[in-house]
């Protein structure tokens, strides 16, 4: 499936504009705050539904407006789909050829898109929280089960933190009876999302292993999953744990507290890795991703590369593009086309940026 254009309606900086992509590489040119970086974050709520910058919906409707709306173009051979994402206080809306999604669920996994952006590496390498929403989100796309228990298992987590609150400080015997229940749940739940999560954090290191070799030769790159309680252990744990997290009003153990561990050749990468090797490394999983997704659903999804190419040398660029298939859609924003190597220029289809507003399609 391939995005062959998209509307921007009072998002973020673009008051009203349509846009055309073409089916391989596409660049994105122009001075800084134009909108190149917002244009790509466009392209990722069609995909997910969400941001790749902001947990805030509102941060993306222009400022003294009270809505916004992105609407993509699709082709898949001979067939068309078009959808539509608009938000507004009053909440957010997927349509699909004008048919409204019931949940944002049900929409999750028809436009796949993987984004690169140099804020990844705050997210890699920064708090575990931010890498458990980064591969989970990813994990959404490969399979509507993972996004089901990950769904109920971060409902019941918040129901349970409630009565834990609540026991805090009334000790209530019909409360901790509705905590037996959920907690239940909770293990059934969080022992499903345990397991999705190893399983595909092996196919996605076979995938890496390869990958990040054509990136970076003597590098061996892995992920690691360190569990909180072991898999078929987390009822044990909960119980163990009850009392601290009574007093915590918070839950201890389970797959929200659980941590992705990057390794370079066996050592910690956020202790023990240049800024380089970290950007490699994100580049490298994020390739391994568009891979996988591919493997799993048998279709790429779209590549987002957010001024990733004016850090590499033209050497890099190079093999950066050869690790793509051909047929993967991908949009890479650049300052300015010097920054690119002139190869990857020439057939890539080219969008202009100005200053004020103004775009056109280059080439």
């Amino acid at each position: 499936m391939k995005l062959f254009g998209i509307e921007l309606i009072n998002f973020r900086c673009f008051a009203e504009k349509n846009f055309n992509f073409g089916d391989n590489l596409n660049i994105i040119f122009g001075p800084n705050a134009v909108g190149k970086t917002s244009l790509l974050e466009a392209v990722h709520v069609l995909g997910l539904t969400k941001s790749n910058r902001t947990n805030n919906d509102q941060d993306m409707i222009q400022n003294g407006k009270d809505y916004f709306l992105v609407k993509g173009f699709f082709n898949k051979g001979e067939i068309s789909d078009t959808v539509l994402v608009c938000y507004s206080g009053k909440g957010k809306q997927v349509k699909r050829n004008n048919e409204i999604f019931r949940s944002l669920g049900e929409y999750i996994g028809f436009f796949n898109a993987v984004s690169f952006a140099p804020s990844d590496l705050i997210t890699f390498f920064g708090a575990s929280s931010k890498r458990r929403r980064e591969f989970d989100m990813a994990f959404c796309q490969l399979s509507k089960q993972f996004l089901y228990w990950s769904t109920i298992y971060n409902r019941l987590l918040k129901e349970r933190n409630v009565l834990l609150k609540t026991l805090s400080f009334d000790d209530n015997v019909k409360t901790k009876k509705l905590l037996e229940v959920i907690d239940q749940r909770l293990i059934e739940a969080g022992e499903r999302v345990i397991q999705d999560r190893q399983r595909y954090l092996k196919q996605l290191n076979l995938i890496l292993k390869r990958i990040h070799k054509q990136i970076a030769e003597q590098e061996e790159l892995k992920i690691n999953y360190h569990a909180s309680c072991s898999l078929g252990n987390y009822d044990k744990s909960l119980k163990a744990n009850f009392e601290n997290d009574i007093k915590r009003g918070s839950t201890s153990v389970g797959p929200h507290r659980d941590n992705f561990v990057l390794t370079i050749n066996d050592k910690d990468l956020c202790v023990y890795g240049s800024q380089g090797q970290q950007r490699n490394a994100v580049l490298s999983i994020k390739l391994a991703l568009v891979e996988l997704i591919y493997q799993t659903k048998g279709e790429y999804p779209i590549l987002l590369l957010d001024d990733v190419f004016s850090e590499l040398d033209k050497i890099r660029q190079n093999q950066l593009i050869k690790t793509l298939n051909k047929y993967v859609q991908t949009i890479i924003t650049t300052a300015t086309l010097s920054d690119i190597d002139k190869g990857l220029v020439n057939q890539a289809k080219l969008i202009e940026l100005k200053e004020g507003g103004g775009y056109r399609d280059a080439k």
